[in-house]
C-alpha cells in the first residue's frame, strides 16, 4: 500500500526492504517536481499497511533539502541512513530522530547510499 498523504507527482525514489523483518521497509519520497523541498521518509512495520513519517532532525530549510535514498544498515537493527540534496543524516533508532552525518561535505547532493559489511 501507498502513503495515504502521497499525491500524484510524488516520486518514490528508493524502497529498502528491512534486513530483519519481513514486515518491515523504508522508502524515500522525493516532491521536488511539485516545488516541495521537504524530505519525505516513510516506515512500515506492517506489511504496508500503514506508514509512519520519519523525518525528525532532517533539516526541513526548504532549499533543496528533497529527499533521494533511504538505506538500513545490513548488521546493526535501527541503524538507518539518508541522502538528501544537502547531505547525508543517520538514525540511530530506527528513524525516530535523525542527526547530520556531514562531517566536512557539508552541501553535498547524495542520491546513492550502499550499506556493506565490513571486517576491522
Amino acid at each position: 500500500m501507498t502513503p495515504p498523504r502521497l499525491e500524484p507527482w510524488s516520486k518514490i525514489g528508493v524502497i529498502e526492504p528491512s534486513h530483519f523483518d519481513t514486515d518491515s521497509a523504508y522508502i524515500a519520497v522525493d516532491r521536488h517536481r511539485l516545488d516541495d523541498f521537504r524530505p519525505y521518509v516513510y516506515r512500515t512495520h506492517d506489511g504496508g499497511a500503514s506508514w509512519t513519517l520519519i523525518v525528525d532532525g532532517i533539516a526541513d530549510g526548504g532549499t533543496l533539502n528533497a529527499l533521494n535514498v533511504v538505506r538500513e544498515d545490513p548488521v546493526h537493527r535501527g541503524l538507518l541512513y539518508c541522502g538528501t540534496e544537502r547531505g547525508v543524516y543517520v538514525s540511530f533508532d530506527d528513524g525516530g530522530h535523525w542527526r547530520p552525518l556531514q562531517q566536512n561535505c557539508h552541501g553535498l547532493r547524495y542520491a546513492i547510499c550502499r550499506c556493506t559489511t565490513a571486517t576491522w
